[in-house]
């Protein structure tokens, strides 16, 4: 399985919508969000505000429900981190990551299409024949016989 990564702004905790909910719940409130963040990508940047999505964001990391609850309520009543649609919530960051995730899956699966497409040739081309190598034929050396000549006095 592969994982998923998305952008992710390194200055997040001084962005001014970000500064209150630290204000008001501070490093659980910002794992918090990073948790409901996370599981926007992983479940198509929309979830619903109810208490099985309050206990999936907080149990990885430790938090209660009823924090997480509020949390999430003020992300998208005070905060305008997040914004609700007919009982869900999402993140605009998150449907643009989404969004950028899937234009560059796209072009990458017409990429490999095309190429493969190229490189597609009729049954009777891709055979390829078998050249026998020529052998060089090797020079044998003769053998000189040794003769001895005897002298007879």
């Amino acid at each position: 399985m592969t994982k998923q990564y998305f952008s992710h702004d390194c200055d997040t905790r001084n962005d001014p919508d970000m500064v209150p909910l630290l204000d008001d719940f501070k490093a659980p409130g910002y794992g918090i969000y990073w948790s409901a963040v996370e599981l926007l990508h992983q479940r198509g940047g929309s979830l619903p505000m109810n208490d099985n999505t309050f206990k999936a964001i907080g149990k990885p990391i430790g938090a209660k429900t009823d924090l997480v609850r509020k949390v999430i309520e003020k992300s998208v009543e005070v905060y305008n981190l997040f914004f609700s649609d007919n009982g869900n919530f999402s993140s605009n960051r998150v449907l643009r990551n989404l969004s950028m995730m899937k234009n560059i899956t796209d072009q990458r699966s017409a990429a490999g299409k095309a190429s493969a497409t190229k490189r597609q040739r009729p049954f009777n081309e891709r055979s390829t024949t078998v050249r026998e190598k020529k052998t060089k034929e090797k020079k044998r050396k003769e053998s000189k016989e040794n003769t001895t000549t005897v002298f007879v006095v």
